[in-house]
């Protein structure tokens, strides 16, 4: 009787360090995505800091978008199945993409 007690004390144990090496390393890749999507954001700003100088800067600044948004969608957290994040929600202005420079100045 008493090894069947330590059988499944030890493999509840075992599940147990499974279940936290598993949120640990969900935990460490979601990290991982929240620094890239801020160096994302951070490169995209500075390009369009740039573009408002009068420098035609639309094309690298399309793709950084793109790429912020891939960085958020694998930043976010999997158990929020609700979609995406509104910009205030997440701390950015909501109007950012609206104000961001289209036009295609040549300096």
């Amino acid at each position: 009787m008493t090894d069947k007690s330590i059988a499944v004390y030890r493999a509840d144990a075992e599940a147990a360090q499974m279940e936290a090496r598993e949120v640990a390393d969900t935990a460490n890749a979601r990290s991982h995505w929240v620094a890239e999507l801020a160096n994302c954001r951070s490169r995209r700003e500075t390009l369009e800091e740039i573009h408002a100088r009068g420098f035609n800067l639309t094309e690298d600044i399309k793709k950084a978008k793109e790429l912020e948004a891939e960085a958020e969608a694998l930043a976010s957290d999997d158990d929020d199945d609700s979609g995406s994040k509104s910009g205030s929600e997440d701390g950015e202005e909501p109007d950012r993409e609206a104000n961001a420079p289209e036009d295609d100045q040549e300096a």
